[in-house]
């Protein structure tokens, strides 16, 4: 009876480790999907286009309160640590 039950637990989990290859198998290139976003993500951004002044300032800024706002979020994080 143990061996039996020994013998499922190993099936199960060679199953399951096997999953994600089955799931995986009719997936695209990964390259080619790489591929694609990037040429989305080129064409949302205006590369090659020249941005105006202001523009360029507001994603400096954006991206400066970004950053700030993740290091507020760690000071917060570690003052409730230590509270």
């Amino acid at each position: 009876m143990k061996q039996i039950r020994r013998f499922w637990q190993t099936a199960t989990a060679f199953g399951l480790a096997a999953l994600p290859t089955a799931v995986l198998a009719q997936a695209k290139n990964p390259f080619q999907t790489a591929g694609e976003l990037t040429g989305k993500v080129a064409k949302t951004a205006n590369v090659g286009e020249q941005q105006e002044l202001p523009v360029i300032v507001g994603n400096i800024i954006n991206i400066l309160l970004g950053f700030l706002g993740i290091v507020l979020l760690a000071y917060l994080l570690y003052g409730g640590f230590l509270w």
